[in-house]
């Protein structure tokens, strides 16, 4: 009886069904969420940056997991320069892999690639310094944004 009054509601009932969104990056701290993220490409990454930065005391790397749907070479690298010590994922590239497991970074991924089909994951192939993936990928940041 009440959409048959107000079959606007109704259409915002379902509006709202479809427009939850799955988070693509979430950050763990001593097994606390204090972080969470549905954007895209590596948005989350420079989102968490960000909160990182934000909270006093900085961000106690060494208990710092994260839920990241898919781990390619430029999210393991920017992830171990924000320090993360744990990656759970739905995928990870063997390229990303190639960078974590060397520094000691336990990854737990449903699966596993040769490469994730992104121009980043090509551009940073040969790449192994987070620092200097950080300004590439800050530098292809602001040229998507001039385009």
């Amino acid at each position: 009886m009440l959409f048959r009054r107000n079959p606007g509601l109704l259409a915002g009932a379902a509006a709202a069904l479809y427009t939850f969104s799955v988070p693509t990056l979430i950050a763990y701290r001593d097994e606390v969420e204090i972080f969470r993220s549905d954007g895209g490409w590596l948005h989350p990454l420079f989102e968490l940056e960000a909160h990182l930065a934000a909270v006093p005391g900085g961000p106690a790397a060494e208990r710092l997991t994260t839920y990241d749907k898919v781990v390619g070479r430029a999210g393991a690298l920017l992830s171990i320069r924000l320090g993360v010590r744990a990656i759970r994922t739905d995928l990870v590239s063997r390229r990303a892999l190639e960078v974590l497991l060397p520094r000691g970074i336990e990854v737990r991924s449903a699966s596993t690639v040769d490469r994730i089909d992104c121009a980043t994951e090509e551009l940073l192939k040969e790449v192994d310094d987070p620092d200097e993936a950080h300004r590439i990928i800050l530098r292809r940041l602001e040229e998507r944004r001039r385009a």
